[in-house]
């Protein structure tokens, strides 16, 4: 066991350091171009069609194939590892549901190679893409009439729900730093959900429990969406009233002189380098545990938050550095 586990932080060890995270990020606002970009991420050329077509998919499929190399280099592979990874196919769901509703071809799914659960071969049938599968429990809705926001809050809740239970049947021992990246991951999430939900749609304070993510931590039995819920007491417009809410550092600083309102997108970046600094941490601390092959994950996957970003940013003429910084990033 010990020696697989030092051969994997050794793989990850490799594949962290030839990634943009950590000291590496700044390298990125160097780049004047999307073929920059491409020639640095992915170590050759190509058209620039091509390049603007395909850009975010490359990056996710790199990001998705580097993990799948690490996944396979277990004997047996921790169910837990293998739920982080099917956050893909959870993605491409809620992309084939909207596809299927109106009408259009299959869109591009991320090869998962044996740890696929969908049916995808059965698009648009969407019964047989489901059956048997753990997302079955959609069949029982009304699909072609329920919004995709209500279906993709069901997804995550059932994405999260298998994830945690994973994680309870482990030794707590054996991950304690991903158990806490976790935990605070859920709680930002539902946190992020309830501030949109208030500030974009308006939405009654009654329903916005029936969006979170209302499970229970695995340390001590907390309620995730407590935070979620205790912000709901607070104006989205009146600043003062935030400032005892636990999450108040991932708020927009208000202005001298100037109207303030809650910015969900300014609290979603603002969390997001927290969870990233929390698995950039824990990543070495404790490196023959599966917590390090967890936070390894975690790092890649944020890298391709950021490197989708920046090449959004330089299709529309927006330079790295601004994405950055628009995203919270600290080089």
């Amino acid at each position: 066991m010990t020696a697989e586990r030092s051969f994997i932080y050794a793989k990850c060890c490799g594949i962290i350091a030839r990634s943009f995270v950590e000291g590496r990020i700044s390298r990125l606002i160097e780049l004047n171009s999307i073929k920059e970009f491409y020639s640095m991420v992915f170590g050759d050329s190509a058209n620039s069609d091509l390049i603007s077509n395909s850009m975010e998919r490359a990056i996710i499929n790199k990001t998705a194939g580097e993990l799948l190399l690490i996944l396979k280099s277990f004997k047996k592979t921790p169910e837990f590892l293998v739920r982080l990874v099917k956050s893909y196919e959870s993605a491409d769901l809620k992309n084939a549901i909207t596809a299927i509703k109106t009408k259009k071809p299959a869109p591009e799914i991320t090869p998962l190679g044996r740890f696929t659960g969908i049916k995808w071969q059965a698009y648009p049938d969407i019964k047989k893409m489901l059956q048997k599968t753990e997302y079955s429990f959609l069949l029982n809705l009304n699909i072609e009439g329920t919004e995709d926001s209500e279906i993709q809050a069901a997804i995550d809740k059932n994405y999260y729900s298998i994830l945690l239970s994973e994680l309870k049947r482990l030794n707590p021992n054996e991950i304690p730093c991903f158990s806490k990246l976790i935990a605070e991951e859920v709680s930002l999430i539902n946190c992020s959900r309830a501030l949109r939900l208030r500030v974009y749609y308006n939405t009654n304070k009654a329903a916005i429990g029936s969006w979170l993510i209302d499970e229970k931590t695995c340390k001590n039995g907390d309620s995730l969406a407590r935070d979620a819920k205790k912000s709901l007491e607070f104006d989205v417009s009146h600043h003062a009233d935030w400032v005892l809410w636990k999450r108040f550092r991932f708020l927009n600083p208000q202005t001298q002189n100037s109207y303030w309102k809650c910015d969900p997108c300014f609290f979603q970046h603002s969390a997001s380098i927290y969870l990233y600094n929390i698995a950039r941490k824990s990543f070495r601390r404790r490196p023959f545990c599966i917590d390090t092959a967890a936070c390894f994950i975690r790092l890649k996957q944020f890298e391709e938050q950021l490197l989708c970003g920046v090449a959004e940013g330089l299709l529309l003429g927006v330079s790295p550095k601004e994405v950055l910084n628009l995203m919270g990033t600290a080089l």
